[in-house]
């Protein structure tokens, strides 16, 4: 081995596989009017006039990027063509359409199906392409970030097989590709938790400051500067599924209703299953705080509606950060609160939504944390 094994090739980096989209529907007629929105477009278009020859295309395909179905179709509904294609692609984004104003499909689809929108008959055609590419672009990203995570332990595995009789020069070689690799990697991940933020709050800024919210909380605790750091990067990507959350939900300037809440809160378990389970300590955090950072201490939270200790310490410093941020600061629904009224609403929470210890820890942090707001916080 040398150093040039060290050095992803050029191609690697930019080399982009076409992919395909597959639409189910059991009418021809609304198959052709799909193929016709999609003509201009870049990626293949597959058509499929059953769930059935759906799932024969899917087995049959690797280049497939997004699953486009109608709900209501004879045999096998869109729900569960949706779950049945999950096993064979669980991670490609998919779309419901239904032709009827039944918000019961729509959340069964997105429930039991891994739908992460719906659209309703008749839809726009500009509404659906942006859709559609939006769907592809974040599908690439994930598995661009899959990528990367593959070259990182691939590279790993490589510096582990050095022998330690190495001369000193080339260990500092490795050190400083390391770095690089790891600054690489960071940033990436930043990045990617950033995404879900741009949809919802000013420019991404929210995610910066609840990042820091909690290493602050986090060094209040007593915990080790380098759990800190950790939770620092790890929490850049607690948002992460919003990108999975309809517009109309996630920007609605209004109160949500019972079925838009059930869908909102699915961002925790989306977020989680994109960052999935590795080995790293990093992403075994983020998957961790996407996963729990709605749960309360009284065990009134979501999605799993875990308790007291059983929160994993990450998710309840998040919680507190994030709300924190949440509460001062402007958002489609709200105008921003003052401080003042921020940290009375999360001292009046203090033993029913977060743990007692950790609001303790944040009233200690506050000055530095009100400083962080003011350095992050976008002037219009």
């Amino acid at each position: 081995m040398n150093e040039h094994d060290l050095v992803l090739p050029p191609a690697a980096l930019v080399q982009e596989e076409r992919l395909s989209i597959l639409c189910v529907d059991d009418e021809e007629l609304i198959l052709k009017a799909l193929t016709r929105t999609f003509r201009k477009e870049q990626f293949k278009v597959l058509t499929a006039r059953s769930g059935e020859d759906g799932l024969e295309i899917l087995k049959n395909s690797k280049s497939i990027g997004l699953i486009l179905s109608d709900e209501k179709m004879p045999k096998m509904n869109g729900s569960d063509f949706l779950q049945a294609a999950a096993k064979i692609f669980p991670d490609i984004p998919k779309i419901i359409l239904t032709g009827y104003a039944d918000k019961n499909a729509a959340i069964d689809a997105i429930n039991k199906g891994g739908a992460c929108h719906f659209l309703t008959k008749p839809w726009n055609d500009q509404e659906l392409l942006q859709l559609v590419r939006d769907c592809l672009h974040r599908y690439g990203l994930a598995r661009e970030n899959q990528r990367l995570l593959t070259v990182v332990r691939v590279q790993n595995e490589k510096l582990a097989g050095w022998n330690s009789s190495l001369k000193e020069r080339v260990l500092n070689l490795v050190q400083e590709r390391i770095d690089e690799l790891n600054k690489s990697h960071l940033e990436l991940l930043r990045r990617l938790g950033t995404a879900g933020e741009y949809r919802d709050n000013e420019t991404g800024l929210h995610n910066v400051r609840v990042c820091h919210f909690s290493r602050c909380i986090a060094l209040e605790l007593g915990l080790p500067e380098s759990e800190a750091d950790l939770l620092f990067n790890a929490a850049a990507l607690h948002d992460l599924g919003k990108i999975g959350i309809p517009d109309s939900i996630l920007l609605k300037p209004g109160k949500l209703d019972d079925a838009e809440l059930n869908i909102i809160r699915t961002h925790c378990e989306i977020g989680s299953k994109i960052i999935g389970d590795n080995q790293s300590p990093l992403l075994k955090t983020a998957a961790s705080v996407a996963l729990t950072h709605h749960e309360h201490w009284d065990g009134a939270g979501y999605p799993r509606e875990l308790k007291g200790s059983d929160i994993p310490l990450s998710g309840r410093i998040v919680a507190v950060a994030d709300t924190f941020d949440a509460l001062v600061t402007e958002r489609p629904y709200k105008e921003p609160w003052t401080v003042a009224e921020a940290v009375k609403e999360i001292v009046s929470s203090r033993e029913r939504r977060f743990d007692p210890e950790i609001v303790d820890a944040f009233l200690r942090a506050l000055a530095e944390i009100t400083a962080v707001h003011h350095q992050f916080t976008e002037r219009r």
